[in-house]
């Protein structure tokens, strides 16, 4: 499928995580080339309220910024989703992580229905009803691949041997959704070559692109999902 083709949320190549209450990373971020940028809220971040407050201040209804919540299975996931619905806080997408099943974006969609959402499937079962989640009728805008939490589960590496199977899982789900299927971050974060490597594996896979954790690693990945060379300007 030519890139003029894929549906808009597919054309997403890069996604930067910004963890919690860091005004000057989410700055750093926001200068950077990602496509998307999100503010993870997710049990890495101590002070939520003092996190969402950054975001407020933040989010306008710009298509690129958005946030990472907590699992909606969770205390702290419905509370929220509830913080979502309130007119105040409009982020341009939500992640939601460690989704298992359709169910838990119908959750979500009924109180929040028209926020975009990228679903982080990261354990065995999830994987496994990947086409299930991804028929949800939610706003879908992508699937992401979380290799840490599913790797740690299935005692595998966390190697492209390892998740081989998980993406192609995701990548063909998305693409019967017509959606993003973006993959996890890589490491080690200083190596360039592997980064682009990696990323031009999984564009023979079928992914649409790649979640961050450092600005540096937006443009290689942009231009590699677009089919350039990592030093191709634009």
């Amino acid at each position: 499928m030519s890139e003029l083709s894929r549906p808009v949320s597919a054309n997403v190549h890069s996604l930067l995580l910004v963890i919690g209450a860091d005004p000057q990373r989410l700055d750093a971020a926001m200068a950077s080339d990602a496509h998307l940028v999100c503010i993870d809220m997710e049990d890495t971040v101590a002070d939520k309220d003092e996190a969402f407050g950054l975001a407020a201040k933040h989010l306008d209804g710009s298509e690129r910024l958005g946030v990472r919540i907590n699992p909606v299975r969770t205390a702290e996931g419905l509370k929220d989703i509830y913080r979502l619905s309130e007119e105040s806080l409009r982020p341009g997408f939500v992640c939601i992580p460690k989704v298992e099943v359709a169910g838990d974006l119908e959750v979500y969609a009924s109180v929040v229905p028209d926020i975009p959402i990228y679903v982080v499937l990261e354990t065995p079962g999830a994987i496994e009803r990947a086409f299930e989640i991804a028929a949800v009728d939610a706003p879908l805008a992508g699937l992401i691949l979380g290799g840490k939490d599913l790797s740690e589960t299935m005692g595998s590496g966390r190697t492209w041997d390892g998740l081989l199977y998980a993406r192609q899982r995701v990548s063909h789900a998305a693409a019967s959704r017509g959606c993003a299927a973006i993959d996890e971050p890589y490491r080690p974060l200083e190596d360039l070559i592997g980064l682009e490597t990696t990323c031009a594996r999984l564009r023979e896979l079928g992914m649409t692109g790649k979640t961050m954790i450092v600005p540096e690693h937006a443009g290689i990945v942009n231009n590699v999902f677009r089919g350039r060379k990592a030093h191709d300007s634009d």
